[in-house]
């Protein structure tokens, strides 16, 4: 019978019947049933499945290295002693995680099923090496079956299959009729984590190492920012919620969880009249995260007072790039067009009237003099700048905040970009403070639960936040 392509969604065919025996079948060999590899260190071992493929000290140190990057990259949760997800491919999503953190764990399935396949079957063909030499006359040693061989050809497939996405997305985007084939290879395999897009095409990330992975400064406190937005839903309209974790550095780069603060972000849209100072118009993603940069560099004050150095890692890189891009200074901006409302207008000097032909007794239009058009498009171009996200009232405040604290504590406070995927735990309690009813910070400290958690108005800078407030 011939062999029946079994396929994943958003990954094409990787698998065959064949390849999918192969792996889960618990006879390897019709005369040899004993792992070569653990026959070459004078272990005897059956050679099943589930030690070929999980157990077997070669394989298992070929999943350490996949696993810890998969965690890194996407923020997962998947254990390297899981059996059912090594072999199975059966991941299971963090208790608690629902709403929109569940939907972004959720669309990292095709790119974790991709990774897996490509495992496996690396991982069989490494057995086979080393089998086929163990068992050679004379007997050989292995090519290509260390771990940092089989790693690196696990990516070479990685990165055969997803410039295969792409082209085939960019055929369906311009030959068929399907919607988005472009967004959807963004969101199945860009946003996760698992490729990024350069200018000589997609390149998978995985496995690959991080360009700049400095720890942060030592002795010192990591701040960390995160920030989610949830769609509207029935009744419930669209909410975000912020969530800023801190973390004691030690003098060799250990960090110790000190405590993390949650709340809801304040808009024009959802609080009218209400909204404090500074407030977004509505919520957007930009907007989300700079409500969480400006908790952060309020904590961050408190903790260069007391001589602490403070290094912030900013979950966005566009709200970092906004951040460094904002006006410091009192600059006069429309600021009705920044917070959505309309610009003034130039009132018209009339000029000569245009000569027009035809009807003597017709209204002659004004000819508007050159200098005004010009001086239009002048205020034009300001009202669109103004209307950025790096030129928002919330990103000028906390740039000037940002100077504010450079220049009194210079060299103790650094920003960064993030060096690896938001863990999903995180991501929920943001998501979890979206739906608060107020938007004060809720404080909680290592070794307490929710009930301990304080209350703190941010907003109005009424109060700090500390463990030793």
């Amino acid at each position: 019978m011939p062999p029946v392509q079994v396929r994943a969604p958003g990954m094409g065919c990787v698998r065959s019947r064949r390849t999918w025996r192969r792996a889960f079948t618990t006879d390897m060999g019709a005369r040899r049933r004993v792992c070569a590899h653990c026959l070459k260190n004078g272990k005897r071992t059956e050679e099943t499945a589930a030690h070929v493929h999980h157990r077997c000290p070669k394989a298992k140190a070929v999943w350490q290295v996949v696993i810890a990057d998969w965690n890194e990259k996407t923020g997962d949760h998947v254990s390297t002693a899981d059996l059912t997800a090594a072999v199975a491919g059966l991941r299971t999503c963090p208790p608690g995680v629902t709403g929109e953190a569940k939907a972004e764990w959720e669309a990292s399935e095709p790119a974790w099923r991709l990774l897996h396949a490509v495992t496996l079957h690396e991982i069989y063909r490494a057995r086979c090496r080393t089998h086929a030499a163990y068992h050679a006359s004379p007997q050989t040693s292995p090519k290509a079956a260390s771990t940092r061989h089989v790693v690196r050809r696990i990516k070479l497939r990685l990165q055969q299959r997803i410039e295969y996405e792409h082209e085939k997305a960019k055929y369906a985007r311009q030959h068929s009729h399907e919607e988005g084939p472009m967004a959807a290879f963004q969101r199945l395999w860009v946003k996760p984590g698992a490729v990024v897009i350069t200018k000589q095409g997609p390149k998978v990330a995985l496995l690959s190492p991080l360009q700049s992975k400095e720890p942060p400064l030592r002795g010192g406190v990591h701040l960390r920012t995160v920030a989610i937005v949830e769609p509207a839903k029935g009744k419930r309209g669209t909410s975000a919620g912020w969530l800023v974790s801190a973390a004691d550095v030690g003098d060799e780069g250990n960090e110790k969880p000190r405590l993390h603060a949650v709340g809801k972000v304040p808009t024009v849209a959802a609080m009218g009249s209400r909204a404090p100072k500074g407030a977004a118009t509505k919520h957007t993603e930009q907007a989300a995260h700079q409500a969480a940069i400006w908790a952060a560099l309020e904590y961050a004050g408190q903790c260069l007072s007391k001589g602490s150095k403070v290094t912030l890692t900013i979950e966005s890189v566009t709200a970092l790039r906004n951040l460094h891009a904002a006006p410091a200074d009192e600059e006069a901006q429309p600021g009705a067009a920044a917070q959505g409302g309309a610009a003034a207008q130039t009132p018209h000097r009339d000029g000569a009237a245009r000569p027009m032909p035809g009807n003597g007794n017709k209204r002659q239009r004004p000819n508007p003099r050159p200098d005004l058009k010009r001086g239009r498009e002048a205020e034009e171009r300001a009202v669109r700048r103004a209307a950025r996200p790096s030129h928002t009232e919330m990103n000028t405040r906390s740039k000037r905040r940002l100077e504010a604290l450079s220049r009194r504590y210079p060299g103790k406070l650094e920003l960064r970009a993030p060096q690896g995927a938001t863990p999903v735990n995180l991501r929920m309690q943001a998501l979890t403070a979206a739906r608060f009813d107020d938007i004060l910070a809720h404080v909680s400290f290592t070794g307490t639960g929710s009930k301990d958690s304080r209350l703190y108005p941010l907003w109005d800078q009424t109060r700090i936040w500390d463990p030793g407030d």
